[in-house]
């Protein structure tokens, strides 16, 4: 099922494999619009849904996957309202609560910082994290700074890779990132892009594997299976467009797998705007 409309208000509701089509920033939070024909009939988006309904109905676990087009101003999702604990996605928006902290005291991030964020992002390191974490106040702080950023399906945990959100909601975070600035300025937005598109090599999978791409992906075994997510930007070859897939699934080789192939089908696909 397609939908179509504007991208305003929070999705309540998504089935498991609801596929909504709208358009205008995602910077804001979106609303579950009525039905137009003329969605259901585009080529571009029945052979999305084709082919990740077809991706997910050959895997065990789940899949949700959100994406927006910005030469199009239109995303895509795909079961994007299910909540999956982040792994190390959320070091993104611990990093986004570092530098709003700084935006907010009108300084730029210190050397410590940005010490600590780079190895952070290029090379995952959970000490890191913590690190940073902890000095913007833990949890209620980053809650504060997702509710700002009106990730509202966004819920942070004690322990930090396990917060839950959506891959809308980390739709919302990479357009407030690549695009948007509505919180963020444009030197804290550039630097997060920038250590996005240092990631290291053995880090670069699933949105991270085409194009000129940011990325951060996290991996976490859990409650008997892994989380396996991955969220980013990807350009070139006419190519703009944000994108987070979000899983979980049995083993981490399958979750990496399939995140490749969801990342391949929206290359594909995107070779035209949505």
């Amino acid at each position: 099922m397609a939908r179509v409309g504007k991208h305003h208000e929070t999705p309540k509701g998504c089935t498991r494999r609801g596929v909504v089509l709208g358009a205008g920033g995602a910077g804001a939070a979106l609303a579950l619009p009525s039905l137009v024909g003329a969605a259901e009939a585009s080529a571009t988006t029945v052979g999305l849904r084709d082919k990740i309904y077809a991706i997910d109905a050959a895997t065990t676990g789940t899949l949700s996957v959100a994406v927006y087009d910005r030469r199009s101003g239109r995303f895509w999702q795909y079961s994007a309202g299910v909540r999956n604990e982040c792994a190390s996605i959320v070091k993104v928006l611990i990093l986004a609560t570092v530098c709003d902290r700084a935006q907010r005291l009108g300084r730029a991030l210190t050397a410590w910082e940005k010490s600590q964020a780079s190895i952070m992002i290029r090379y995952s390191d959970n000490n890191a994290a913590t690190n940073l974490w902890k000095s913007v106040g833990g949890a209620p702080a980053v809650q504060a700074m997702a509710t700002k950023l009106r990730m509202y399906q966004t819920v942070t945990n004690k322990a930090w890779g396990l917060t839950t959100t959506s891959a809308y909601d980390q739709m919302v975070l990479m357009d407030e990132i690549f695009w948007f600035g509505r919180v963020l300025n444009s030197t804290n937005r550039g630097y997060i892009s920038t250590l996005m598109g240092q990631v290291t090599s053995g880090q670069r999978w699933g949105v991270g594997t085409y194009g000129t791409s940011q990325v951060k992906n996290g991996w976490l075994p859990y409650n008997g299976q892994w989380r396996i997510n991955s969220v980013g930007h990807v350009g070139g070859y006419g190519r703009n467009h944000t994108l987070a897939i979000l899983q979980r699934t049995p083993t981490m080789a399958i979750g990496t797998s399939v995140a490749n192939r969801v990342a391949k089908t929206m290359w594909d696909h995107l070779a035209t705007p949505l």
